[in-house]
């Protein structure tokens, strides 16, 4: 991966033409530098964003999951038992299907609490309920976006096997489906607790895409990385080499010489990238 240092490195040699290297004394500073780049990072990822290009998101994905029930007691909670590690978090909602002996379970969703790897409480009084027999099948309703968009919580899903769209829906959509439907997931939102969560649950393992656009971060150490995986590595060179070399100038139409080269070359590499079939004009 690109860091900050070899694009800065790239530009010295353009600008400086010796072994003069960007420092807090230099012109421009080191600080300012890392600024610009930035800056011009910022305007690819909204050009990538325009044009809808895999270049400017971040991928993540989801692996929905369902375990079966072992046990169930009858007590005040009530307390479930898997038949393998249910992978679940205290608060995370269930639904609950397909139990026999305590029917009253059945097609209802509880908030977890978990108890150990195998075993969760579900928050309601099972002492009267019909004791547990058999079966039963147990659907998490809600997953973590912890380390997958962050705080961006936008986007769509898209599930890999067939490339079938799931869409971000509001709570006004939720009327039309049913809280305990179990299918492959049509849509999906974001809950209070900013989980994501699938409409219908899913009755399945899914491996679900999550694409969405990376808000770019502020470049402000040599070590720091540079998105795009080199794809733009020389436009961003290019860019601050004019923005540096016109600093000088009075005319002030050359600060938006970098902005307008940037702006246009990015473009056409975009667009090259999502049909390689189709030619660009320069």
């Amino acid at each position: 991966m690109t860091t900050a240092s070899d694009i800065l490195s790239a530009v010295q040699s353009r600008v400086f033409r010796d072994d003069t290297t960007f420092s807090s004394t230099t012109t421009p500073t080191q600080t300012e530098v890392l600024r610009w780049l930035t800056e011009d990072v910022k305007t690819i990822t909204g050009i990538c964003a325009q044009e809808k290009s895999e270049l400017g998101r971040t991928q993540g994905s989801i692996t929905t999951r369902t375990v079966s029930i072992s046990a169930i007691t009858a007590a005040n909670p009530g307390a479930v038992t898997t038949s393998s590690v249910h992978g679940l978090t205290s608060n995370d909602t269930v639904l609950i299907k397909s139990v026999e002996g305590m029917t009253e379970v059945n097609d209802l969703q509880f908030t977890a609490t978990v108890v150990d790897t195998t075993s969760f409480t579900i928050g309601v009084n099972t002492s009267a309920y019909t004791a547990y027999s058999s079966g039963g099948t147990v659907y998490p309703v809600n997953y973590t976006l912890s380390n997958i968009l962050g705080i961006n919580k936008f986007g769509w899903v898209l599930k890999t096997n067939a490339r079938n769209k799931i869409n971000l829906i509001n709570g006004i959509d939720l009327v039309d489906y049913s809280p305990s439907s179990v299918s492959e997931p049509e849509a999906f939102y974001i809950d209070e607790s900013g989980d994501i969560s699938f409409c219908d649950t899913a009755d399945a393992a899914y491996t679900i895409k999550i694409p969405y656009w990376a808000v770019a971060t502020v470049i402000d150490d040599t070590t720091d990385t540079v998105p795009f995986k080199g794809v733009f590595d020389n436009l961003l060179i290019e860019s601050l080499s004019i923005r540096i070399l016109n600093r000088d100038e009075y005319d002030l139409s050359h600060e938006l010489d970098w902005f307008k080269f940037l702006m246009g070359e990015a473009r056409k590499i975009v667009r090259m990238r999502q049909n390689p079939t189709t030619s660009v004009g320069l």
